[in-house]
């Protein structure tokens, strides 16, 4: 009946099953005589019997279910508490529950019958009770390891499977493994068993199957492993070591699992607080030290085999990242072995090298492991290590690298982590960019970091910047169908659309920045592939509409100029990246040094501000301390190559004034020799420091780092020159704009006026007159000849130039202005009568009258002033011996006023860069000033007064450079001998344009001009309206703010000359030409 598979018998049978074992005890009751009904082993047999003889195959899961809870509650009783009645009934137990877990039947009814199993045997501990262990080893160990394989590790079962494991290791000792490994008759099996437990090892100690408190079952569970690696790495070294039957795929599986049980989360004491952290050492040990000792041991024994696991690099990295210091100095030196084997069979480590680099960028970069001592341990154990190998010198280099490369990752993780310190996090990127480039030529590293960059600029409103970083990406692509796969910003796509989509991407985000000129070129070279490649003319055309856009932006949309500064930091205690050096760093629009130096010091709290007037000494340089010193500095631009010699519109160049550019400069007035209370011009030189940095700017950054620096002395002649030709520009250029927008205010106009009329006349030109044309001064510095006769035309230029600003003051002034248009009138004339005196130096400089009143220059009005780039047309050569090289600048000197230095003298002083002459070389020649680019108008009473800007000048490195060149020096148009066929003069000075009282006083001061009347009545062409669009096409009306006649505009004819090939000029420049030049042809 028992066998029976019938449906109306089964339920007895499950009955059965289920009061079965509550006949235990009645039968084992003794009787009066003291014996038992039956014996133990009697009842026993009973009971195995009964299991055995139930129907296995084909019964419902109901049957199952009640014969193993039969098991279960017989294990429980005291059956299994008898050594004799055990013996029987363990041996059917265990083939049940076997049989049970190879069909995946009631596992958790296993799982409960096998743990009560084996806690009844751990709670024996007896000598008998070591072949029970052995069977529960030898019939359930692999089938456990195939059933946690294979069932659903989030479940419950996971937890009671991996308790029923833990406890079998836990009793098994050393003969039960020995045992359990020779049952297997070959070395398949063996190897198949071991690779199972070794995953099954790897899965609980990266699986959390136990929850995160449960701290006393996860230490136990990894003391069981640890015992059971111990003594399977035995069998590796036994059986799968020496000759053919060495297995490459089992070592690795060791040294996998070894990594991952010493990297696991519940190891990391560190992370435990210190009560944790004690009682776990006094109970357990550092588990992490003793399994690094056994992969050491292991390591070793490979001998020659160890060149098949240099695939191993990574994990054996991640093990010495681990902060543990002895587990540190026992795993580096695997390292030594990998480039020793590599380069005996290779005869070099290049697979080193690369898995090194690549695995650390990760590890530390991205998963925060490493630390300033690992660094240190890996560059001294190594290098020590090959100091006596005959590729000792590649392999310091590669040392050295892998220092450099964990310094910058450690820098670049700890400022990551801080999110309010952006400034930190860029100049960290882009270290890191840098070094994977231009030393490690990691392509795919750095294009990883340049996303990183891109995403940090697009929040804080970096746009060019952010263009100009997925520039770099863009450039290294090519227009071709290679496919390429997904990466951080991009799907799956080709070679072709990624450089679109970029592309795309690079033109939004300049238009964004309002850098116009550098999406133009991505727009044509757009177009040139929707046209000939793609064949996409809905495309084509929509680009071309976003290039004309750009093309209206430039010479309508308004764009702010922005400060530059540098910025030093000084000191070890600054990151890598900014330790003891400069940047120079494109301030944002309206922001100011107080700006540049809070979100400094915000990001460097402990940094102090540098005020000496001296860079600091190198015992500041080398000690702990962070110092910063701000200051601004002018940029130095240069000329696009499609501008040379071409005459382009203001609006085009302005742009390139503050972009582009690559150097810089910046002055410190000081006084040498002994001061003249009366004229401080005479003494006060100017300390002009140079810059060049590594990009220019705009770039991948707002700021780059200061990688050249020179320094020169403007002696006061030269300042003074600077001073007149900045001036002189920042009128004409403030007098044209009234011509265009007659109807804006005219107040600026009346500042600029007042201030130069008012210096001029109390103290400006007189002190130069004092200074500088002064027989004394002549006769002392004959050298100096040809500055003083450039000073001298520049003075008149000046007063040329303010006559004509006054007439259009006067034209525009209102009511209310008239009092100080009569007061400015009045104050021109004493300028004039005071440079036409003929007891001034200037007289000598002036056209010769024979005794008649002496008429000012005029300026021609029709001629075009040149672009800011290039020299005049007028050239003339000088040979000259240069102690520092010419430096052109476009904007005002920083002159920070010190002691006794005049504040007005330094408000307005120079633009231009002279070069230094050797006073002690009597060939030197004096070169021309408009050599110098011009530089914008800019306000310096900020740079005067500023506080946060230091008076110092650190001198980072100094070069200094001598060279005899040849140079073509260009006078300015305005003053050149090309003169109309009429000499003009300015209609400001013409008596029938002025004011009533003006022409009266004007007529007064002077005799009439010794030059034919008919000229001398001649008025200059009045200033035209903004350029307009004719019939769709533009014409150009005014260039740099001046008038374009027809006969200016661009032709077919020649164009202007060229520095190589100079025009002539008369010999002696002080006096004006006598026979005007030829004008250009009139319409």
């Amino acid at each position: 009946m028992v066998q029976q598979t019938s449906d109306y018998v089964l339920q007895s049978q499950v009955t059965l099953l289920s009061y079965f074992s509550t006949i235990y005890d009645c039968l084992l009751q003794e009787k009066g005589d003291g014996k038992a009904m039956f014996s133990i082993q009697q009842v026993a047999l009973y009971a195995k019997n009964l299991l055995d003889n139930v129907a296995k195959e084909g019964v419902s899961k109901e049957l199952h279910a009640a014969k193993l809870r039969c098991i279960l509650d017989t294990v429980n009783s005291r059956l299994f508490e008898e050594e004799a009645s055990r013996v029987i009934l363990s041996p059917v137990f265990l083939t049940h529950i076997q049989y049970h877990l190879m069909q995946r039947q009631e596992l958790k009814l296993c799982a409960e019958v096998l743990g009560d199993i084996l806690t009844s045997l751990q709670k024996l501990q007896k000598e008998s009770s070591n072949s029970e262990v052995q069977q529960v080893v030898q019939t359930l160990l692999d089938n456990l390891l195939q059933t946690l394989l294979t069932i659903n590790r989030h479940g419950d079962l996971t937890g009671m499977f991996v308790a029923c494991l833990i406890n079998t290791l836990k009793v098994m000792k050393e003969e039960h493994f020995t045992n359990l490994l020779n049952s297997f008759p070959d070395r398949k099996p063996l190897k198949e068993f071991i690779t199972r437990i070794f995953m099954v090892f790897k899965e609980l100690v990266k699986k959390d199957v136990f929850p995160q408190d449960w701290m006393v079952m996860r230490m136990a569970t990894n003391d069981v492993i640890l015992s059971a690696i111990q003594y399977f790495s035995q069998i590796l070294t036994s059986h799968f070591l020496r000759g053919d039957s060495f297995d490459t795929q089992l070592w690795s599986s060791f040294f996998n699992l070894s990594v991952s049980f010493l990297t696991q989360p519940s190891l990391q004491l560190e992370t435990f607080s210190e009560v944790k952290r004690n009682k776990i050492r006094d109970q357990y040990g550092d588990m992490r030290v003793l399994m690094g000792h056994e992969i050491e041991s292991m390591w070793q024994n490979l001998g020659d085999h160890k060149i098949n696991f240099l695939h191993l690099i990574g994990p054996f990295l991640e093990v010495t990242l681990v902060p543990e210091t002895e587990l540190r100095r026992t795993t580096i030196p695997f390292f030594f072995d990998m480039m020793h084997c590599e380069e005996r069979v290779k005869g070099n480590f290049k697979q080193v090298e690369s898995d090194v680099i690549d695995k650390l960028d990760l590890l530390v970069g991205t998963k925060n492991k490493g630390d300033e001592e690992y660094r240190t341990l890996f560059k001294t154990i190594l290098s020590e290590k090959v100091q006596h190998q005959h590729w000792k010198e590649h392999g310091l280099a590669f040392i050295h690298i892998v220092a450099r490369l964990l310094e910058t990752l450690l820098d670049y993780r700890d400022v990551m982590m801080k999110d309010d310190e952006k400034f930190k996090q860029m100049s960290c990127t882009m270290n890191i960019l840098k070094f994977y480039k231009d030393e490690l030529k990691k392509e795919e590293m750095y294009k990883r970091y340049i996303y990183k960059l891109h995403d940090l600029h697009v929040p804080d409103k970096n746009y060019t910047e952010a263009a100009f970083t997925l520039k770099t990406l863009a450039d290294s692509l090519q227009w071709s169908p290679r496919p390429l796969q997904a990466d951080e910003m991009f799907p799956k796509q080709t070679e072709w659309q990624r450089k679109e989509a970029l592309y795309n991407k690079i033109i939004d985000l300049l238009d964004r920045g309002k850098t116009w000129e550098h999406g133009i070129p991505l727009c044509k070279e757009l177009a040139v592939q929707y046209e000939t490649k793609a064949f996409d003319y809905a495309k084509l055309s929509a680009i071309l509409k976003y290039q004309a856009q750009f093309y209206d932006h430039i010479l309508t949309i308004p764009r702010m100029d922005t400060d530059f500064y540098r910025v030093s930091f000084y000191g070890l205690n600054f990151p890598m990246f900014l330790r003891n050096k400069a940047l120079v760093m494109r301030a944002r629009v309206y922001e100011r040094g107080d700006s540049i130096r809070q979100m400094i010091q915000s990001e460097f709290p402990a940094a102090q501000v540098w005020t000496e007037h001296h860079p600091p000494s190198d015992d500041i340089l080398q000690s702990n301390v962070q110092y910063i010193e701000i200051r601004i500095v002018n940029p130095i631009p240069e000329e696009p190559e499609l501008f040379r010699d071409q005459t382009v519109s203001e609006d085009i160049l302005k742009y390139y004034e503050t972009n582009d550019v690559k150097r810089f400069y910046f002055d410190r007035p000081f006084h040498r020799g002994v001061k003249d209370p009366n004229n401080e011009i005479k003494t006060l030189w100017l300390d002009r420091t140079t810059l060049t940095i590594s990009t220019s700017i705009p770039g991948i950054l707002r700021w780059f780092e200061v990688t050249n620096q020179e320094k020169m002395e403007v002696s006061p002649l030269r300042h003074a020159l600077e001073t007149m030709q900045k001036k002189n520009k920042e009128l004409r250029s403030l007098i044209a704009s009234y011509a265009s927008e007659p109807g804006k205010s005219i107040n600026p106009l009346s500042m600029m006026l007042n201030g130069v009329i008012d210096a001029a006349v109390n103290g400006g030109i007189p002190k130069y007159q004092e200074a500088f044309f002064v027989p004394e001064y002549i006769a002392a510095n004959p050298k100096d000849a040809t500055f003083i006769s450039r000073l001298k035309m520049f003075i008149l230029e000046q007063v040329d130039i303010l006559g004509k600003g006054l007439h259009v003051h006067g034209d525009l002034a209102p009511a209310d202005v008239k009092p100080l248009q009569g007061k400015l009138e009045e104050q021109y004339i004493k300028l004039r009568n005071g440079i036409s005196d003929q007891g001034s130096p200037i007289a000598s400089h002036r056209i010769s009258t024979g005794g008649k009143p002496i008429t000012p220059i005029s300026i021609p009005t029709n001629i075009p002033p040149p672009s800011p780039f290039t020299p005049p047309e007028d050239t003339t050569t000088f040979k000259i011996s240069l102690q520092e090289p010419l430096e052109p600048s476009r904007r005002p000197v920083s002159t920070i006023s010190t002691g006794s230095c005049d504040s007005n003298n330094s408000s307005s002083s120079g633009v231009g860069t002279i070069p230094e002459v050797d006073e002690d070389d009597p060939d030197d020649v004096i070169t021309d000033i408009s050599s110098v680019p011009k530089i914008p108008s800019r306000s310096l009473t900020r740079m005067v007064t500023d506080p946060t800007l230091s008076t110092s000048a650190p001198q980072l490195s100094r070069v200094g450079r001598s060279a005899s060149i040849d140079i073509t020096m260009r006078r300015s148009a305005d003053d050149a001998p090309q003169v109309p066929p009429r000499p003009s003069r300015p209609a400001s000075l013409d008596p029938k344009f002025a004011s009533p009282s003006f022409r009266e006083n004007l007529m007064q001061s002077r005799p009439a001009p010794d030059l034919p009347k008919k000229e001398t009545q001649d008025r200059a062409p009045p200033l035209p309206p903004k350029p307009k669009m004719n019939g769709g096409a533009y014409t150009r009306q005014s260039v740099h703010g001046y008038p374009v006649t027809p006969s200016q505009r661009p032709t077919s004819k020649p164009l202007p000359p060229t520095p190589d090939s100079p025009v002539r000029r008369p010999t002696t420049p002080s006096k004006a030409p006598t026979t005007p030049s030829k004008a250009p042809p009139s319409s």
